[in-house]
């Protein structure tokens, strides 16, 4: 006698409801926003412990003077590990799909431009123990410029792109106000970087270090204010619209249909001549 789950009587295979498949108790969503937020918050460690790390390193390796920038370990034995962070940070950059068409641009430009800081190195001074004999000092520059000077515009002008998700109008302003302080600081503070090393200042090492961490504030802010919210959650989810003006075609399909302004068809009458009209053209003959 077949079950109530048998399948003989159908030769069928039984299929059970589509539900939200679970890895470790949670779902598939959930795993991505989890890999999404862990990959925002490595990057922000990344990038803050670069100046500290590399400092302590080198003081642990050697007995020599310091470098007076944090692209000054470029020449000494931390070179790996600085090299090693400012392609990370580059990587993710670029790889990192932004709100509009203008943030990815920019931010595909800042992680661009932070490899090539990377690959070209600056000067040696009276803290290299490893001086290369690649050096690039100008390319370097103009390269951190960009870098930053990117990320600074995407704070300003970009960075309250999704605070409407907050529907809190005093967080809202909260966060665009931070986003402003700290995009014009991503712009303005390379500059005085740059005056300070063209006068030859002893060490531009801890104005660095603020530049770097003011990206790492303004990146880790941003990621408080997806957590609150829940923006990436719902994108991740297919539940956040777009503004109405960058819907696609394909998302105008699924838009509910607008209202027609076709006057409404005009009734005609159902009288018994029409009635047996009909049933005679279906065949059906009449009554």
């Amino acid at each position: 006698m077949a079950g109530p789950q048998s399948t003989i009587s159908t030769g069928k295979i039984a299929r059970p409801s589509r539900q939200p498949h679970r890895l470790h108790g949670v779902t598939e969503q959930n795993l991505i926003e989890h890999t999404y937020f862990g990959l925002r918050w490595g990057l922000g460690i990344a990038a803050f412990l670069l100046p500290l790390v590399a400092r302590w390193g080198e003081q642990i390796l050697t007995d020599h003077s310091l470098p007076k920038s944090i692209s000054g370990y470029y020449h000494t034995g931390m070179r790996n590990y600085f090299v090693a962070t400012l392609i990370v940070v580059a990587a993710f950059l670029i790889l990192y799909k932004g709100y509009s068409r203008w943030e990815n641009h920019l931010l595909n430009i800042a992680g661009i431009a932070t490899a090539l800081i990377a690959f070209f190195p600056t000067k040696c001074d009276t803290g290299s123990t490893e001086c290369a004999s690649f050096r690039q000092p100008a390319m370097h520059i103009t390269c951190a410029f960009i870098a930053f000077g990117s990320i600074g515009l995407v704070a300003v002008f970009l960075g309250g792109s999704t605070l409407d998700q907050l529907h809190n109008k005093q967080r809202e302003q909260v966060f665009r106000t931070l986003y402003r302080a700290l995009g014009i600081a991503m712009i303005v503070l390379p500059i005085l970087t740059a005056i300070l090393v063209r006068k030859d200042v002893a060490s531009v090492y801890w104005v660095e270090l603020v530049v770097l961490w003011v990206f790492v504030g303004y990146w880790a802010a941003k990621t408080v204010e997806f957590r609150l919210s829940g923006a990436e959650h719902k994108a991740i989810c297919g539940v956040l619209p777009p503004p109405p003006q960058q819907q696609s075609p394909q998302q105008s399909l699924h838009s509910p249909p607008e209202p027609t302004t076709d006057p409404p068809p005009i009734a005609t009458a159902n009288t018994p001549d029409d009635r047996t009209r009909r049933r005679s053209l279906l065949g059906w003959g009449s009554e």
